[in-house]
């Protein structure tokens, strides 16, 4: 048996090999965690875990109402990138969600941009058949080292007794303060914000409304009301989704 001789120490054919291991160790250390790749790849939406039961708010004081649609909710969509809810007797009786998720090629970790658009089209439904939420679930198939990323989407509906402002039914996510709110019978698109971290993971920043998009919606935080009592009852009335969604997961 063949040994290699070090300042005059044997050492065998195994010794050296786990030598040979900590030394590419300690150099993997010494030189810090690999950086992220750049992504490249379709960003694909899709809709689930609907929300049955929340709050209905009055226009023009931000008041809420509770109802719970648990066994007259209408919608489908579950599972796709096309969601809708509501039924009733106007020309307009469905609400629709639309996510598109862009291409991206060489997307650096790190760097913001939108990851979509989502289309959100206001229609006038009986209360009965309302929601109150829906998870909207990111990924890139064409990378699975992107970690899914699964966000809420608070659906918040008001019956049309304030401003024009006012009566736009909106949608916000959990992840940060902006809401995407439409008018009344009207159809807008709005870029979902984001960016690539860690090792990869998703992180939503933000919307931003598409150009041409005025006339339908507007990006804003919440139900607008310019008195400070209006204000804290919405306050109030999103504190109450809260307390409602979170009743119903326990």
């Amino acid at each position: 048996m063949k040994h290699a001789f070090t300042h005059g120490r044997a050492w065998t054919g195994r010794a050296w090999t786990d030598a040979a291991a900590l030394s590419l160790l300690a150099a993997a250390l010494a030189n810090g965690p690999a950086a992220a790749h750049p992504i490249t790849g379709q960003i694909v939406g899709v809709f689930s875990n609907p929300v049955l039961a929340g709050n209905f708010i009055d226009g023009a004081t931000g008041a809420p109402t509770f109802f719970d649609n648990t066994s007259t909710a209408v919608y489908n969509g579950t599972g796709t990138s096309t969601f809708n809810w509501g039924t009733g007797a106007a020309a307009l009786n469905t609400s629709t969600l639309i996510f598109t998720g862009n291409q991206v090629a060489s997307q650096p970790v790190g760097q913001n941009f939108a990851m979509g658009t989502i289309q959100f089209t206001n229609g006038t439904s009986d209360l009965n058949s309302l929601l109150f939420g829906v998870d909207l679930r990111l990924s890139v198939p064409a990378d699975p080292t992107v970690t899914p990323f699964t966000a809420h989407v608070n659906i918040v509906t008001t019956n049309n007794t304030g401003t024009t402002a006012q009566n736009a039914d909106f949608i916000g996510f959990d992840v940060f303060s902006a809401t995407f709110n439409v008018f009344e019978f009207a159809t807008a698109s709005a870029s979902l914000n984001g960016q690539f971290v860690g090792d990869p993971l998703f992180q939503l920043t933000g919307l931003t409304l598409q150009a041409g998009q005025d006339a339908n919606g507007f990006i804003g935080a919440g139900l607008p009301l310019p008195a400070p009592g209006g204000l804290a009852l919405f306050g109030m009335a999103l504190a109450a989704a809260a307390f409602a969604r979170r009743r119903r997961l326990i």
